[in-house]
């Protein structure tokens, strides 16, 4: 076994044999299952770094799972841009699950085997939709991470059973097309590997078949990444959710599936078939524009905590879908350091959410009056992700949104450019509202000092400070790893033409 091998394996076998693992003795030792799911994400961690290392400058991993070469067999390949998501799925993944025992006893008190159990299947499913280079096997990792974030959602009860079924029905509909589209390009090219895919793109005729195709990829994952119009079922799942749950689904799924998005545009039909993708990227970038303006009034609206950020979720998720469309190097970095930037700010505020529901019992913004008394660290934290998402430097949430405009400008778009812009103003109104009530409205009861326990606040203390991080050191991962990514590489090539 090579050392390539080793790390894509190590990456995604490590959540999955965990939660095996926490199946196989849950009965016998319930208590085991929460430090079984955090040994098995940080050495997903573990794995994930050294894919980092190994992918600096512009270098892959790649592993063809039982020797079997492409077309034939199943392939896994990571390279920068790759590399950058596995990292920030096994670090959210870790620091939730740390947060997640003293939370779920608050809103989840029954036995919580079952719930780390599925929380693992979710993060292994998403690490091999990170790391897999074959349409198909994309396809099988998407269900099983939709399976679990159904059963991670539902397990609330009540309201969260109805925005779970809701889900389900959505995404369904939404794999569907996903395979109705794998089934054309198979059909068409007799191959479901992503670059062996692309080659064989380039020797065939333009055809209503191949757009058409290309059109149910997009749709299915563009409704599994939650773009506007086909957000439905989102505000009700994150709202809903017990906050873990929350932490996890909005933190890290439909970031991957707009990782997988970006490849089935660009790495598998760029390459040779370019002058097919305006119609849709154009339509993206619209739908993604929407989004952004619908997304930042309906958070401005909510009076509930969570309700806010799921709101608040689908503009940042127009943010990537207008960086992924506008088919320039600094705009598709924007987009995936956005998702990066956007995923640890967005579990963050999550786990935030689920701290408050611990100590205070709610989360109607009204009921954080007097907050930064009662819990001043966690407040901080909150202080520094919503910062992030405003857009505020140093945090990351800046330099995304930064390139995501110099993308807009260099494309010619001054229209998605004054979109982003109006949205980090309605960003800034409605978390400058939320620390108004936080800051300088009197709480209806006195309460004393009261903050996290440690291991619920060490997690928020770390997710604050690396959105801080990340900003500061900006530079690695977008110039030395999101840049210099293959993808990104050819896609200067052929604007140069």
């Amino acid at each position: 076994m090579t050392a390539s091998s080793a790390i894509l394996l190590a990456i995604v076998l490590a959540p999955l044999l965990g939660a095996l693992l926490i199946v196989a003795v849950a009965l016998r030792a319930p208590r085991a299952a929460q430090s079984i799911s955090v040994i098995s994400c940080l050495v997903s961690l573990a794995g994930a770094l050294l894919a980092v290392e190994a992918c600096e400058n512009g270098g892959t991993l790649g592993y063809a799972y039982g020797g079997w070469i492409a077309p034939f067999g199943i392939a896994a390949r990571v390279d920068g841009i790759g590399a950058v998501l596995v990292a920030l799925i096994a670090g959210v993944a870790t620091l939730t699950l740390i947060f997640a025992e003293r939370s779920l006893q608050s809103e989840l008190p029954r036995d919580r085997s079952g719930f780390y159990a599925m929380a693992l299947l979710l993060v292994a499913a998403l690490q091999g939709m990170a790391t897999t280079a074959d349409l198909f096997n994309l396809y099988v990792f998407l269900e099983i991470s939709s399976l679990a974030a159904y059963a991670l959602i539902g397990v609330g009860g009540g309201p969260a059973s109805l925005a779970s079924f809701r889900y389900l029905i959505i995404g369904t509909v939404g794999a569907s097309f996903y395979l109705l589209g794998v089934a054309y390009i198979f059909a068409l090219t007799g191959s479901l590997n992503g670059p062996d895919i692309a080659l064989a793109l380039g020797g065939l005729p333009d055809s209503t078949a191949l757009l058409v195709g290309l059109a149910f990829l997009a749709v299915g994952l563009g409704l599994k990444m939650a773009v506007f119009p086909l957000h439905g079922w989102l505000p009700d799942a994150y709202s809903y959710a017990p906050s873990t749950a929350s932490a996890l689904i909005g933190g890290l799924m439909t970031k991957v599936s707009a990782l997988a998005l970006l490849r089935v545009l660009y790495v598998v039909f760029a390459p040779g078939k370019h002058e097919l993708l305006p119609p849709v990227t154009d339509l993206l970038g619209f739908l993604g524009a929407i989004g952004i303006v619908v997304g930042s009034l309906m958070a401005v609206a909510q009076r509930d905590f969570k309700r806010m950020l799921a709101y608040s979720s689908i503009a940042h998720l127009g943010f990537i879908a207008v960086g992924i469309s506008l088919g320039n190097a600094s705009g598709i970095s924007g987009a995936v350091f956005h998702m990066v930037a956007h995923g640890v700010a967005k579990a963050t505020l999550f786990l935030i959410a689920g701290g408050v529901v611990y100590r205070l019992g709610a989360l109607g913004v009204d009921g954080l009056a007097g907050l930064h008394r009662i819990m001043p660290i966690s407040t901080f934290a909150l202080v520094v992700a919503a910062l992030s998402m405003i857009g505020i430097p140093p945090t990351a949430g800046f330099f995304s949104k930064w390139y995501l405009m110099l993308g807009c400008l260099e494309a010619g778009r001054g229209d998605l450019f004054a979109v982003i812009v109006g949205s980090t103003v309605l960003s800034a109104w409605y978390f400058l509202r939320l620390f108004e009530t936080i800051f300088f409205t009197q709480p209806d009861d006195v309460r004393s000092r009261e903050e996290l326990p440690g291991s619920m606040l060490a997690p928020i203390a770390i997710g604050s400070a690396a959105t801080i991080l990340l900003g500061i050191a900006n530079q690695y991962p977008l110039e030395t790893l999101i840049a210099k990514a293959p993808v990104l590489s050819r896609l200067v090539e052929v604007a140069s033409r």
